[in-house]
Parts: C-alpha cells; sequence; structure tokens
C-alpha cells in the first residue's frame, strides 16, 4: 500500500508534513475535514490557512521516489530518460494507461516536452539540457555518453514553471 502524505506551498514556502525544523516554521497539521493547514512557528505561534487561499498550494506524495531517492510529488517536474529520448514531465493527479501507470498509481503525466530525441550524446545535446543534467548530477554511461534511464526531481510548476517553457 502506498504512503499518503503531503507537502504545502505557503507563499512561495514548502513545508513537508514529516520534516522538522528545529528553529524554523513546521507544518503541524493538515485537516481533510475543515481543509486547512496549521503551520506552527519556532515561538509556537499557529498560523491557519485555508485549502482554498490562493497562496496555499496542497501537494500529495506519489509514493515513488526519483533515482536520487528523493521523493516524487503531485506538481513536481521530472527530468527523465528512456529509450526514447530525455524529456521534461509535470506529475499530476489521475489515471494513464501508459506502461508506467502501475508506477505511478493514481498519478499521471500532465505536461511535459521533449528535450533530446532517442539518438542523442550528452556533448551534442541543447545546452539547457546539459545544465540540468550537470545541476541536478545525473550519471552519465560511458563510453556511449548518454544518460541512464530513469526520473529526477528537477523542480516543481509552483516554483520552477519556467522549466516548461518551450523556447528553452
Amino acid at each position: 500500500m502506498r504512503e499518503i502524505k503531503f507537502r504545502v506551498l505557503i507563499d512561495n514556502k514548502i513545508y513537508y508534513q514529516d520534516k522538522y525544523e528545529a528553529y524554523g516554521d513546521n507544518l503541524s497539521s493538515i485537516d481533510i475535514c475543515k481543509e486547512t493547514i496549521t503551520i506552527t512557528s519556532f515561538y509556537n505561534y499557529e498560523d491557519v490557512y485555508r485549502f482554498e487561499d490562493e497562496e496555499v498550494k496542497l501537494m500529495q506524495y506519489t509514493g515513488v521516489k526519483d533515482k536520487n531517492g528523493k521523493e516524487i510529488y503531485e506538481g513536481d517536474i521530472l527530468l527523465s530518460s528512456n529509450e526514447n529520448g530525455i524529456f521534461l514531465q509535470l506529475i499530476g493527479f489521475g489515471n494513464d494507461d501508459r506502461e508506467y501507470s502501475g508506477i505511478l498509481n493514481g498519478f499521471k503525466i500532465i505536461d511535459g516536452r521533449l528535450l533530446e530525441n532517442d539518438d542523442y550524446e550528452i556533448d551534442e545535446c541543447k545546452e539547457f539540457t546539459q545544465e540540468l543534467i550537470k545541476a541536478h548530477n545525473i550519471p552519465i554511461l560511458q563510453p556511449e555518453n548518454t544518460i541512464i534511464d530513469g526520473w529526477w526531481v528537477i523542480g516543481n510548476i509552483y516554483e520552477n514553471k519556467n522549466l516548461l517553457e518551450e523556447n528553452r
């Protein structure tokens, strides 16, 4: 069974349900029935936000981790590689009939774009693709000079929307 947990973006800061900052603000509760999120500060002050508030973005964990062991949440942007090329993909809710639907059960790719076609070598990739590979420590296979098949979280739609822009 998949682990159910959330993270929330409020006023451009991400809070995780299971991560605690000793000297910072922390996500203390998510009340699904009341549709509220409570953030507790270092000084034990509580701020309560409603799901419907514009600055609140609630994101559910998919139950899957990327090749670096990072948890994949709804709203994450992944760099993925397979026999068809290198892609950027945005994860959202819903079922999909593609081959990976059993892995991302209940979630699907809702947006994305092709970065490189299936016959790429890293040295011949666009500068943008090379920068992403380097910045996110994506392993390069030698002597093929390609990256291994897999998924890597490289951002999310709320903080890194520009990654999905076509002109890159």
